[in-house]
């Protein structure tokens, strides 16, 4: 089905993000099997800030996690000013390919702009399309 015809999108971040972690662990492991203690560990240190960076944000439709992106800190300070990185991008399988990883991107850059990053980075190093 297409994402435009279903119900709409909801964003949670802050402490709401803690509710959805498990959820965004096992899509995370479903997409790179990988040490599920590393990704909870990661995930869940980020889970709960507010406006400060690492933060996460999951999106969820009809109570089902769909989509989650992290955001993180980075050190290079350079002539465009200071920049963030978003990692551990993840859209749900049966959703891929429909625009979601487009609505992640665009909030990280959204957020990032709000907290007075200059750039961002995306981190892709075992990436898959989604």
């Amino acid at each position: 089905s297409s994402s435009s015809s279903s119900s709409p999108l909801r964003v949670h971040s802050g402490a709401a993000v803690q509710g959805w972690m498990r959820a965004a662990v096992e899509m995370l492991r479903g997409h790179w099997p990988r040490s599920e203690s590393l990704y909870e560990r990661q995930l869940v240190q980020a889970a709960g800030l507010v406006r400060a960076l690492p933060c996460s944000y999951v999106i969820t439709r009809d109570g089902e996690c769909i989509g989650h992106i992290r955001m993180d800190e980075t050190f290079d300070t350079g002539a465009m000013g200071c920049g963030c990185a978003a990692t551990f991008v993840i859209v749900a399988r049966h959703l891929q390919r429909q625009g979601l990883g487009r609505v992640l991107m665009r909030l990280a850059e959204q957020e990032s702009a709000a907290l007075g990053y200059h750039y961002m980075y995306l981190w892709t190093k075992d990436a898959v399309p989604f």
